[in-house]
């Protein structure tokens, strides 16, 4: 799933590189001698974190978390409260995927371009995931979670019904 993932954000940046006109420079997650010019926290924009201009800085960044997640697990797992902690974490970070797409149908007040078989899908999955954590008497976080998903996965259902048939608003109001 990891190299599905890395061969997903490979694509979408090589696309992205070939098809929009570069207005500002690269933002680069570490680099050569060139790119060291006096960078400070305050550098840092929430707003382009996720827009890659290049591969091996997303790989870089991955590689720093995972490095950084993997000491502190290491130096903390002893703890309780880490480890169930770390859990709950994992569990709530999976049962919001959706609420960006939630939001953005919201803010659109449009569906266009969003794959209802795909919504029906992750519906399905959760459902189970959720009768499974039941089932098995999993902790309550678990089934918690997975409630959470069903949840957004019925609200993005309904703004589909909703907003059935509606274009995209190209003018957004501030």
């Amino acid at each position: 799933m990891n190299f599905a993932m890395l061969a997903m954000i490979k694509l979408c940046v090589d696309v992205k590189n070939k098809t929009i006109v570069k207005l500002s420079k690269d933002r680069h997650f570490t680099g050569g001698a060139s790119n060291l010019v006096h960078h400070t926290l305050r550098d840092f924009d929430l707003d382009f974190f996720w827009q890659w201009t290049d591969f091996q800085s997303y790989v870089e960044c991955m590689l720093f978390v995972t490095a950084i997640g993997s000491a502190a697990l290491y130096v903390f797992s002893p703890s309780y409260w880490f480890v169930e902690g770390l859990g709950l974490f994992a569990v709530l970070s999976e049962s919001l995927l959706g609420v960006p797409q939630l939001l953005r149908n919201f803010k659109q007040k449009s569906t266009e371009g969003m794959s209802v078989n795909m919504v029906l899908m992750w519906t399905s999955g959760d459902t189970f995931k959720t009768c499974y954590f039941i089932v098995k008497k999993v902790p309550k976080q678990f089934p918690a979670g997975a409630i959470m998903q069903v949840i957004v996965d019925i609200l993005i259902m309904m703004q589909v019904y909703v907003y059935r048939g509606k274009a995209r608003h190209a003018v957004r109001q501030e």
